[in-house]
């Protein structure tokens, strides 16, 4: 993590399976670039979990060799169409193979992001209250039929399940680069089909976790409960940018300044302006406004993480602050995050 974004993420397979098909990982580069990957390797062909692997190391690797501050759409493309080539060119142990695939990539200095995606791999923006699914599933219908060809019928009702169009080791596979904007305070999700189709609520639930300071440990609690529901490998990468407009920042002088710029705010990025102002009243021993500022934290519903809450009170004893009501509504907090571990 930095100061002013992190990328965290996680992944399970499905507990029938003897391997997870999903694969995802991401890199910083020296230049200010941050790649992100994740695969979900089709699981009806051989080696889902070779094959979604050197899908997401291959393009970190491309992109190390290849991908300078004036990179182009056509760079992309060429990287993409070295994976398909070396996935279809698989030994034959994994001869077959395939995987669907999303990559986003982000130039630290600029506010916007190139994505990719390739089958029906997903990938999400927020922004503030809001969530958009800014990939397209490469998908269709497809009639289920048995070995002998003959279609699959259930209650007199066809059987169809929805196919990807497609993917990675085909040796012919179809790319298009896009791009949106990548402001202050929001995310990018990329998640597998197993987790956003394992529960209708997958919008309201990955809103509800970006708005927590502690997001790897709302990842952790998310899984947790989608666990019961599994069925599939289930993989979930986000990029959150924790900065604030400079604009807003500056507009906001001191708590009673807060009504005006709350709307502005992604809830992650509100907890940090206020958990910066506590700090730097408490520097100030202001026992006064430290209680206004607590109180709105808890008004606003605006909890700082366990960590910057145990900070706020070492911070309180190293400068001799033993201020009660300043105490007791810190430590009021770190009881509402313990319970929601």
């Amino acid at each position: 993590m930095t100061n002013n974004f992190e990328i965290v993420g996680k992944s399970i397979k499905d507990k029938e399976k003897t391997k997870n098909g999903d694969s995802f990982n991401h890199i910083i580069l020296e230049n200010n670039m941050v790649i992100l990957t994740l695969a979900d390797g089709v699981g009806s062909k051989n080696c889902d979990w070779v094959a979604s692997k050197e899908a997401c190391d291959s393009f970190i690797n491309y992109s190390q060799d290849l991908l300078g501050k004036d990179y182009t759409e056509t760079t992309l493309l060429g990287i993409c169409n070295k994976i398909d080539k070396g996935i279809s060119n698989a030994p034959d142990t994994c001869k077959g193979m395939l995987t669907v695939f999303a990559a986003v990539i982000w130039d630290i200095d600029k506010n916007h992001i190139h994505f990719i995606n390739i089958g029906d791999t997903r990938i999400y923006k927020i922004n503030r209250e809001n969530i958009e699914q800014i990939s397209i599933d490469e998908t269709k219908d497809v009639i289920i039929r048995n070995k002998q060809g003959k279609v699959i019928t259930s209650g007199g009702t066809t059987i169809v399940r929805n196919g990807v169009t497609n993917a990675l080791g085909t040796g012919n596979v179809e790319v298009t680069i896009k791009t949106t904007d990548f402001n202050y305070g929001e995310s990018i999700v990329l998640a597998s089909d197993g987790f956003y189709d394992c529960k209708s609520t997958f919008n309201s639930d990955i809103k509800e976790i970006n708005k927590s300071s502690s997001l790897q440990k709302s990842i952790n609690r998310l899984f947790k409960y989608y666990a019961d529901y599994q069925k599939d490998d289930t993989t979930l990468l986000i990029l959150r940018r924790n900065d604030i407009e400079p604009k807003i920042r500056n507009e906001y002088r001191d708590i009673s300044d807060f009504e005006k710029i709350k709307s502005k705010l992604a809830t992650h990025t509100a907890v940090t302006l206020l958990t910066d102002d506590l700090k730097l009243t408490i520097s100030k021993k202001n026992k006064e406004n430290c209680i206004l500022i607590l109180d709105k934290m808890k008004t606003e519903n605006l909890i700082p993480s366990r960590e910057k809450l145990d900070e706020l009170l070492s911070f309180c004893q190293e400068i001799s602050f033993e201020e009660r009501e300043v105490y007791k509504r810190i430590i009021d907090f770190i009881r509402i995050v313990m319970r929601k571990i």
